[in-house]
């Protein structure tokens, strides 16, 4: 199982290197739009070094991190596989496909309003109006969650076999 959450989490740093490069076509576009950041082509390269050396932390502790996230399952020597761990690794993947699919939007809606907020003669937060407000909450939500999906695996994967086990046997009261 901690060689899954490992394959997971280094899945997630090749995904990160792949993501700076769009970060880095981002940037070009939002450079394009505003003249606020200047004519500076180290912008991109900094986001993009940014984004890679995250990867490379994510690869170099993933090994650890998913000992950590992973702790209390069962030893090589017992050699099988129960409900409790396939559904905790399928947590912590589930968490992780969150906050990537949460962070970068949030991110980007981010960066945008930064960019278009000294033109327009207003505050980031003010420009982003109430739908972008809403995004950003919903965001911002979806990033706590997933962040307690990663952290808190067993819990949660606990808690979901019991409710399936109470609801399909038919000996317990309803």
């Amino acid at each position: 199982m901690r060689q899954l959450v490992t394959v997971g989490f280094r899945l997630f740093a090749i995904w990160l290197c792949i993501t700076a490069f769009q970060a880095f076509g981002l940037i070009a576009s939002v450079r394009k739009v505003t003249s606020s950041w200047g004519d500076s082509p180290w912008l991109g390269m900094w986001i993009v070094g940014i984004f890679i050396g995250v990867a490379i932390i994510v690869w170099a502790i993933s090994t650890p991190l998913s000992r950590m996230l992973t702790y209390g399952m069962s030893r090589v020597e017992d050699a099988r596989v129960s409900a409790t761990d396939l559904v905790a690794v399928g947590c912590v993947l589930m968490g992780l496909w969150w906050l990537k699919e949460a962070t970068f939007p949030l991110l980007g809606l981010w960066l945008k309003a930064v960019a278009l907020s000294p033109e327009a003669g207003q505050t980031a937060f003010a420009l982003l109006g109430a739908e972008g407000k809403v995004a950003a909450g919903l965001d911002l939500l979806e990033i706590g969650v997933g962040s307690y999906f990663v952290m808190r695996p067993y819990k949660i994967a606990r808690r979901l076999i019991s409710s399936v086990t109470a609801a399909t046997d038919p000996e317990s009261p309803s």
